[in-house]
């Protein structure tokens, strides 16, 4: 589960958006990351989720270092 970055992590040129990983593990248990999408909605409702599966385990998002 990714979530925008802070924003005063500045973008690289070319890149609108930075996102971070909002979980500490590697990997999050389906059930957890339903909880948490969960109390994301609540938090704000008009918020967009977008799920991507690779089968490499990619990341298609420009994560923060």
């Amino acid at each position: 589960v990714y979530g925008p970055a802070p924003q005063s992590e500045e973008p690289p040129e070319g890149v609108d958006r930075l996102f971070a990983k909002v979980h500490a593990g590697d990997w999050l248990d389906p059930a957890e990351a339903e909880q948490r999408l969960k109390r994301e909605i609540m938090f704000d409702p008009d918020l967009w989720i977008v799920e991507i599966e690779d089968r490499e385990g990619r990341i298609f998002v420009d994560l923060t270092a």
